[in-house]
């Protein structure tokens, strides 16, 4: 019994977890396993990288709906292609974006930078990576191309598809580089016949199984106690299994070591062990550096533990050496023995492997391998130098020795010999000018020389270098000798920096530059010259005489110096006389040497003026003061008339109400009053004041006064007072449409009562003229109709609006302004100018036009032109031309701002598009009525499924009143979302989709048109707004 109660006690706690675990907040998020709807028109290289993109490459076009999935998919896509890529391991299968994240990082994985993404990783996209998964299949300098399940503008998961993005424009936040598995396959192995298998054993205990690629496999293995049956043992000591399991038996790999098995004793044969090795002879100790061209021996010994050579009559086995060459070939030989060796010479770069087979009664099998570096060049020189083996020189001079050279070189690395090994002879042979032998030198497998020689000939020495065998090859090289050069001339190529002097100066070379030139036609600039007769006590044109000596040649050379007489040296310039502002001064200075004076006139200064502005009275003209602050001199000019005085005003239009209920307030609105002044002028003025009383019935007068200057004049009109009755007043609402037009510009209504607003709304145009500057024709104007927005009325509290149809209390006369919203230039004509180019269409103010320019007024734009060149037809190629691409957007094509993601849904008539993905991490989003592309002005008309798709940044969003739709999920999980402003008025039922605002903050703030409240707030509680949100008006009067 009491066994009993505690099983009970166990399933209450089981329940009452479970009903915990439900009652909690936590999201779960499905998978959907549908690789059995995928297409198998794939092939798989072992590769995880490659295999991934291949299995993906093949569901291109497929659609959630073909592929089976009742959800959002992109996760699962990439699971599914994962799993029938053999690398469910890496990339566990999960079907929501961040639980996708943690499982192939868990799983090995780790994240890289976009620069560094390559084939086979894992892309996310949205804030945090949550929002969308693809396959990276190429990144070219950092252009992402990549593959994509649930991808698409179509508004469900069903129609939306598989999709090959060559260019993604959508923003990557996260890249992912799972830990996928070794590229190529290493079970089974070769099969080891020394065991006594097949065999059944117990297992001892709990035994890892492997797959082909040798990865232990995480959900598969063998408990203690299977019975299971071992098949086959591999010489790299796995062995293949068959173990029982639920429902049947599973083949699969694990260690043999993991089972109690034993070897066949046939013939008692003892334990033997294989070796083998590359040497440089016969059965010589192992090497591992070899070079090209070398004869190699594979070599074998079989021997015991103990390190003794088998008995050669102990077994019968046979023993296959094979050598495999770098290009796949191969050579073989057997033999019935304990050792031995085949060889070849090893002439190809790359890795040759030796392979040891043994059969019989000995099995196995043992390899080993060794590189040959690939010679990549052999470089057959040969020169002449001042040195053995030195640097090469171009001419040589007679009577001194000299070296001719040769050398063989391979990889440009060193001498031949150090890393080729091949047979060859080199010959190496000297011939002077006249064609005479005179040095000659052979030698065999020498990679380097030099013959000393001394040059007695003028003319070409030769040199020929020859290798016979391999590598063969003849080199060739001249080099001249010259007899010895002699001086010819001299000259100063460059003069002194000095070559005019004062009688008595000191004479200078510095700067001068003298060369010398020579029999074999050479200069040189020479230092060790002399200079004669550099004599400056001589008035007048001097000779200056230069020579230079050089193997007992002397030669001469001259230039000319100026010697002037000495100038005077003055002191400085002494004032005599001071100048004025309108008389000159004099200044004088005195030569210190012959005490000559020198006189100049000091030009008068002139006056400098302080201006003072005299302003006029009633009774004088105003004028300007310039008084001089050096002399005082003084005059007057730009005079202003006489100050005008206030005479009379003039009450031009009477107030709109003249008739009033005792104790009513007196309105003048729509009186205008005119000043009239001293001089005849008149201006209607503002800010007067009225007095008067409707206390009294009757006719009563009503004074306006206006002050000016301190002068105050007054006018008078009538208004008539009623006795207070059981009468109706009335009040008025005038419609200002600010240049627009419309039937109806005022409403009256009775005060006190509400009255609706005209349903009518202004039409208001806006032109566009085109000043063609000069050109060929004029284009015709554009007329572009500016939209309504609303009324706006000035109130004691602020600006107040109101909408076509909304009801307004009247309690007193309104004025309503109309606000119009912006236009766009949709279109501009081209015009064409004889010798000039079109620079484009500019505004008054130097701004240049663009199609998609918002424009708010009437508007000339002046075309500008520059001055154009024609070009030879004949001399005109491709490069001459502007080559334009077509950059046309069509109907379905996604386009990336620095804010978001849009989808062309229209380009006829009135452009529209999609918002389709929110990618700013800006706490407020403010959806724009419309986005200018490529000039084109696109109307946002719809928020697409998913577009801010739990962006957990997201505060507050405005949602403009050109949005017609929004679709399902388009905001769900937002959970900061604080604040929602709806102020489109044309949402109806079914605009709003699915779960749009679903699992956003429980205590949103929604603000909706007051005219719409009711109905949005259905439509939102559909939507998945939670009971704790507050829905308000929109305020739009007072």
């Amino acid at each position: 019994m009491k066994k009993g109660i505690k099983q009970i006690k166990k399933v209450v706690c089981i329940i009452l977890a479970i009903c915990l675990i439900i009652s909690s907040n936590i999201p779960v998020y499905a998978t959907q396993n549908r690789v059995n709807n995928y297409s198998k028109s794939f092939s798989l290289c072992g590769n995880g990288a490659d295999d991934i993109v291949s299995v993906a490459m093949a569901q291109i076009g497929k659609t959630g709906s073909q592929l089976g999935y009742s959800e959002e998919w992109c996760a699962d896509f990439v699971s599914d292609c994962a799993e029938l890529a053999n690398q469910g391991t890496v990339i566990p299968r999960n079907g929501y974006c961040p639980s996708l994240q943690s499982a192939i990082l868990n799983a090995g994985g780790y994240q890289v930078s976009v620069s560094s993404a390559q084939k086979g990783d894992i892309a996310f996209y949205g804030t945090n990576g949550a929002s969308h998964v693809e396959i990276i299949y190429a990144n070219s300098n950092g252009r992402i191309s990549s593959i994509g399940g649930n991808s698409g503008s179509a508004s469900n998961c069903y129609s939306r598809s598989v999709r090959n993005h060559t260019y993604q424009t959508m923003t990557i936040t996260k890249i992912l580089r799972p830990n996928y598995r070794r590229s190529s396959q290493v079970l089974p192995g070769t099969v080891d016949t020394s065991w006594n298998v097949p065999a059944n054993v117990v297992a001892s205990h709990r035994i890892t199984t492997y797959d082909q690629w040798g990865n232990a496999e995480s959900s598969h293995y063998i408990d203690p106690g299977d019975n299971c049956y071992v098949a086959e043992v591999y010489t790299n000591g796995f062995v293949k299994v068959q173990y029982p399991i639920s429902g049947g038996k599973r083949w699969a790999y694990a260690k043999a070591s993991d089972f109690s098995l034993s070897k066949k004793q046939e013939n008692k044969l003892p334990d033997t062990r294989l070796t083998t090795w590359f040497s440089l002879s016969p059965m010589g100790a192992g090497t591992a550096s070899v070079r090209f061209n070398d004869r190699v021996y594979l070599c074998y010994r079989l021997e015991t533990m103990d390190g003794k050579l088998l008995d050669g009559s102990i077994g019968n086995y046979e023993v296959k050496e094979t050598i495999y060459r770098p290009d796949g070939s191969s050579g073989s030989f057997s033999y019935r023995n304990n050792n031995n060796w085949i060889s070849e010479c090893f002439s190809m770069g790359g890795t040759y492997r030796g392979v040891i087979q043994i059969s019989g009664d000995y099995t196995g099998s043992v390899e080993t391998s060794i590189y040959i570096p690939q010679p990549y060049k052999v470089i057959l020189s040969t020169w002449f130098s001042e040195t053995p083996m030195g640097s090469k020189i171009t001419s040589m001079e007679k009577g001194k020795e000299y070296y001719c050279c040769f050398s063989l070189v391979a990889n440009e690395k060193g001498y031949y010999n150090q890393s080729i090994n091949t047979e060859y002879t080199a010959l190496q042979e000297l011939y002077s000018p006249d064609g005479v032998k005179i040095g000659t030198w052979s030698k065999s497998k020498t990679d380097h020389n030099y013959i000393k020689f001394k040059a007695t000939q003028s003319g070409n020495y030769r040199s020929v270098a020859t290798l016979t065998g391999m590598p063969p090859g003849t080199m060739k090289e001249t080099c001249v000798c010259k007899d010895t050069t002699k001086l010819e001339s001299i000259s100063v190529s460059k003069n002194p920096k000095k070559t005019t002097y004062t009688v008595g100066e000191s004479f200078s070379t510095s700067g001068m530059i003298v060369t010398a030139k020579y029999s074999d036609g050479k200069t040189k600039n020479v230092t060790s010259y002399k200079v004669t007769n550099g004599n400056t006590s001589k008035i007048g044109k001097q000779r200056v005489y230069v020579s230079y000596s050089e193997g007992g040649i002397t030669k001469e050379t001259s230039f000319y110096i100026q010697v002037n007489e000495a100038t005077h040296t003055y002191g400085a310039w002494m004032v005599t006389k001071q100048a004025t502002c309108t008389a000159s001064g004099i200044e004088q200075r005195t030569c210190s040497y012959c005490g000559k004076v020198e006189t100049r006139t000091i030009k008068a200064a002139g006056h400098t003026y302080k201006d003072a502005i005299i302003p006029p009275t009633i009774t004088q003209k105003g004028y300007t003061l310039h008084t001089c602050t050096k002399c005082g001199y003084s005059y007057k000019d730009n005079y202003t008339n006489v100050k005008k005085q206030l005479q009379s005003i003039t009450i031009t239009v009477k107030p709109n109400k003249l008739e009033y209920y005792q104790n009513d307030k007196i309105d003048a609105t729509g009186m205008k009053v005119v000043a009239n002044y001293s001089d005849g002028s008149k201006s209607e003025v503002k800010y007067w004041k009225i007095s008067g009383t409707t206390s009294s019935v009757g006719k009563q007068t009503v004074t306006v006064s206006y002050s000016d200057n301190g002068v105050t004049k007054t006018a008078s009109y009538d208004i008539q007072v009623k006795e207070k009755s059981s009468q109706k007043e009335f009040c008025t609402i005038v419609y200002a449409t600010n240049g627009g037009s419309m039937s109806q510009t005022t409403q009256t209504g009775e005060k006190g009562k509400a009255i609706q607003i005209s349903s009518e709304k202004p039409i208001k145009n806006i032109t566009v003229k085109f000043n063609s500057n000069g050109a060929s024709s004029t284009p015709s104007s554009l007329t572009l109709q500016q939209s309504f927005i609303r009324w706006i009325c000035e109130s004691a509290s602020g600006r107040v609006s109101y909408y076509p149809g909304n009801l307004l209390q009247l309690t007193k006369n309104y004025v309503l302004e109309a606000e119009y919203g912006n236009v766009y230039l949709d279109r501009l004509p081209e015009v064409k100018k004889e010798g000039y180019s079109f620079a484009g269409w500019y505004t008054e103010n130097g701004e240049k036009a663009y199609i998609g320019m918002a424009i708010q007024r009437d508007l000339t734009l002046t075309a500008k032109w520059t001055k154009s060149f024609l070009l030879d037809d004949k001399n005109l190629d491709d490069s001459d031309l502007d080559q334009t691409e077509d950059e046309s957007l069509n109907v379905g094509d996604e386009i990336t701002t620095d804010t978001a993601i849009y989808t062309i849904t229209k380009t006829s008539g009135t452009p529209t598009v999609e918002l389709t993905e929110w990618y700013d991490d800006s706490k407020t989003a403010v959806i724009k009525d419309s986005v200018v592309i490529n000039g084109v002005v696109y109307r946002v008309t719809v928020i697409g499924p998913k577009a801010f798709y739990k962006n957990d940044t997201l505060e507050s969003v405005v949602i403009s009143h050109s949005i017609k739709k929004i679709n399902k999920k388009a905001f769900y999980g937002c959970k900061s979302l604080k604040s929602i402003v709806i102020d489109t008025l044309t949402l109806k039922n079914g605009d709003i989709g699915t779960d749009a605002f679903k699992k956003v903050n429980k205590n949103v703030r929604v603000y909706v048109p007051k005219s719409k409240y009711k109905a949005y707030k259905k439509l939102l509680k559909r939507a998945g707004i939670g009971s704790k949100a507050s829905i308000y008006k929109l305020k739009t009067k007072d």
